[in-house]
């Protein structure tokens, strides 16, 4: 089942994912949309199911270090959480469980 996000939720994908020094301002200008397309498909992959960075990436075909910024992002905003669940990950580590916030 896939959930629609709310205006509300959609402005909230506007993080500035930047330091606010000029050449991190530049680059991010030049991400921007790329960021916010991948941002999107992983809280609309997370409101489908819970999931590690790991499974994630696997699954919507990232590279973990994107999924990782990305759920970053999403946690900053609000709108994913760690769920307190714990599963291991290919390498035998633990993972956080994340979790999407209910749509209101």
């Amino acid at each position: 089942m896939r959930h629609q996000l709310n205006w509300n939720q959609l402005s909230l994908l506007n993080y500035k994912a930047h330091n606010y020094t000029d050449t991190s301002t530049k680059a991010y200008g030049k991400k921007i949309l790329k960021l916010k397309g991948l941002r999107l498909k992983v809280l609309e992959f997370l409101q489908s199911q819970s999931s590690t960075n790991f499974e994630i990436a696997e699954e919507l075909e990232m590279t973990l270090s994107s999924v990782c910024g990305r759920c970053r992002e999403l946690q900053l905003l609000k709108l994913v959480y760690d769920s307190g669940k714990r599963r291991k990950t290919p390498n035998g580590a633990t993972a956080i469980v994340w979790q999407a916030k209910p749509n209101k």
